[in-house]
């Protein structure tokens, strides 16, 4: 035996007081954070979504005239040129890359 828990766990072989300790404890404390963030998250979009949709049946079933189903409450994709303004597109590109390379990046970790 070489007197390590796991192979993984600390691959520098250094012990927990080190600058490798508190490295492994910061980056549980932010993937638990991360873990909160995305139950709530979920729970308030699933939230959203139903509620939607709800609204949306009840308004498409009732009597009222309804010209269009983001009228109607539903949830709609975005199409530039259409919903959207061919203009925006840009800068919703740039917050998709942002995004994007900030979840990759969780996945590096």
């Amino acid at each position: 035996e070489n007197g390590h828990d796991a192979p993984d766990a600390n691959p520098l072989g250094w012990s927990n007081r080190t600058l490798w300790g508190k490295v492994q404890q910061v980056v549980d404390v932010w993937f638990m954070l991360g873990v909160v963030a995305f139950a709530l998250a979920q729970f308030a979009l699933m939230v959203l979504l139903v509620h939607g949709a709800a609204t949306a049946v009840v308004r498409l079933l009732s009597s009222e005239t309804v010209r269009s189903v983001a009228e109607a409450g539903a949830v709609q994709p975005v199409v530039p040129g259409v919903n959207m303004a061919p203009s925006l597109l840009p800068s919703v590109t740039a917050a998709l890359l942002v995004s994007l390379a900030f979840h990759e990046f969780g996945h590096a970790l």
